[in-house]
């Protein structure tokens, strides 16, 4: 296979942030880089994580509001708090001096608490009184950009590394890389016909909206903007000559191509026509992408479907039923990769 385009520079490391947060979504663990032994998994992090820290170019100030006398009285938050703050500390000590942390711990019509709102973080009512719990973070850079998590919610802490980072990738890069993305999917979401309901974003697609200046390109497109850091090409199927002339140029130019092709995509709507369930279940929806891949040196078998119970991530099929492990969704690592 011909390697004419591939990945690099900061978009190499938004999209490792993002596919590790997708990954922990889908309740698959990442493997450390060294032997933990703390108590809280401090020093196993994703690789992904200490590219990103070493690339930060100015300092960053991180804003840990937490109400810690409060939190006495809490025991859950308590605990979750100590995590959290463990973890900041151990991110800051990684940073060679370009995170600094600050813990503060905000009175009741303090300027402390002016602050925190001015940054996006909020507070929680607790007890009788209605008094106001801050377990948030915010950031800074040296551009007066900032960035916020509101609220930790121990509910989620699986999503604590990612979430963090995420907001210091952001400070670190706040000319975001330019993302076109064409996709034959409603992965944008929008106006569902079939339900006469909107339809929510895709994850991986809202996650990447927050990471990257997306520019959505249309099936018949003619042109990707000279900007461009990443085409993100997402089932591409019948599209018109001129779009595939456009990409292939913009792959000679040495621009960077990320695609996904599939022999059998369950969210393409096909034929699709409520008065004839059969029109869907016999449509192709297979991407078709063969004489571009062709010409970059790369074999694609429609015929083809990759499947591994082993691998199997648990999904809901249909609204009401329990999860089933579908064998066609698969939680990947970098083992299979290689």
């Amino acid at each position: 296979m011909n390697k004419r385009s591939t990945l690099g520079g900061g978009a190499l490391l938004a999209l490792g942030l993002l596919f590790i947060g997708l990954t922990l979504l889908f309740n698959h663990a990442l493997r450390g880089w060294r032997l933990d032994l703390t108590e809280n998994r401090l020093y196993t992090t994703a690789g992904g994580t200490d590219r990103i820290l070493a690339g930060i170019k100015e300092p960053i100030n991180l804003y840990f509001f937490y109400s810690e006398k409060t939190a006495q009285q809490l025991p859950q938050l308590k605990t979750y708090g100590t995590r959290v703050r463990e973890f900041l500390e151990e991110l800051t000590a990684r940073s060679n001096g370009k995170l600094r942390l600050h813990v503060i711990d905000p009175q009741p019509f303090s300027e402390e608490e002016d602050r925190a709102a001015e940054l996006g973080v909020r507070g929680a009512p607790v007890g009788v009184a209605g008094g106001q719990f801050y377990f948030g973070l915010a950031g800074t850079n040296a551009t007066d950009g900032h960035a916020a998590i509101e609220f930790f919610d121990p509910n989620k802490e699986q999503f604590l590394e990612y979430d963090v980072v995420k907001l210091i990738y952001q400070l670190a890069n706040p000319k975001k890389p330019v993302v076109s993305w064409l996709s034959t999917l409603p992965m944008d979401g929008g106006f569902d016909p079939q339900s006469g309901a909107g339809r929510e974003p895709w994850v991986v697609y809202g996650e990447a909206r927050q990471l990257f200046d997306v520019r959505p390109l249309e099936p018949n497109a003619t042109r990707i903007d000279p900007d461009t850091n990443v085409l993100v090409l997402v089932h591409p199927k019948n599209l018109a000559p001129a779009t595939e002339f456009a990409i292939d140029q913009y792959a000679l130019r040495g621009g960077h191509v990320l695609v996904f092709v599939d022999p059998l995509a369950e969210a393409d709507r096909s034929g699709a026509d409520p008065g004839n369930p059969v029109a869907g279940m016999t449509a192709d929806k297979s991407s078709h992408f063969d004489s571009l891949l062709k010409a970059w040196g790369v074999d694609f078998n429609p015929g083809l479907v990759v499947a591994d119970r082993g691998r199997a991530l648990s999904v809901t099929m249909r609204q009401g039923e329990e999860p089933v492990l579908h064998p066609g969704i698969l939680a990947l690592n970098k083992e299979p990769m290689t």
